[in-house]
């Protein structure tokens, strides 16, 4: 049971990175129905990619430039929560959307979802495994970000329905959903990883449960509280 109990975390971030994924591969496959035969912005279907990959590539380089600093200095859960407040403004502007600059737009908000909530969720991921267990954490994560993204089409086209407008709308509601409901578990299941600060400077010891090796914890052997020998007056 207490096995159970110490992976529910790392399970739970899981989840997030793959919601992440899936969120990705849904919203550009929505951009790609609106710029097929019959959809809304089809004349700009030649504009899509590279409008896609600027928009996108640019925020996400930001994103996770700024992503390490706000995870280290507010904490994993509200910058997990950022982004997912991020990714649920992306399925109501591209619904209501009647340009083709306010799709481009929302290819912002996606790729700050991305960076914020996948890079976040590494960062809380080797808080809870250790160093030792870096490899695991990120391939695990990696993983289980571009599964969902690669199922995530197939998934939509085929239980969407046959028009490109019932599957817009899928995708769409979908999506909102998804990320709604990953804000609500980032603030309210998911722990804060981030190790408080002592006042005269250094963190605390881990406190998480999983990260077992001796370089998990932060105080230092010299410390009381490891019983080990006290520095001389």
């Amino acid at each position: 049971m207490a096995v159970r109990r110490a992976w529910a975390q790392p399970a739970l971030l899981t989840f997030l990175v793959a919601a992440v994924g899936w969120t990705m591969g849904t919203l550009e496959l929505t951009q790609a129905l609106m710029t097929t035969a019959g959809g809304r912005f089809e004349t700009q279907s030649s504009a899509r990619a590279s409008a896609f990959l600027v928009a996108f590539g640019l925020s996400k380089a930001a994103g996770n430039f700024v992503a390490g600093w706000l995870a280290d200095r507010a904490g994993r859960k509200p910058t997990m929560a950022l982004g997912w407040a991020a990714g649920a403004a992306v399925p109501p502007l591209l619904y209501f959307a009647r340009s083709w600059s306010v799709v481009v737009s929302t290819d912002i908000f996606l790729g700050l979802n991305q960076a914020l909530c996948w890079a976040t969720g590494i960062f809380a991921l080797l808080d809870l495994l250790g160093p030792s267990r870096r490899a695991l954490a990120v391939g695990l994560l990696e993983a289980a970000g571009y599964s969902a993204i690669a199922i995530s089409r197939p998934v939509v086209t085929a239980v969407g329905g046959c028009s490109v407008e019932a599957r817009e709308r899928f995708a769409l509601g979908g999506t909102l959903g998804l990320t709604l409901a990953c804000g609500v578990i980032s603030l309210c299941c998911l722990r804060e990883t981030k190790a408080p600060v002592r006042p005269g400077g250094g963190a605390v010891a881990d406190t998480i449960g999983l990260a077992t090796d001796d370089s998990a914890a932060c105080t230092s052997l010299g410390s009381p509280s490891l019983g080990g020998p006290n520095p001389a007056p």
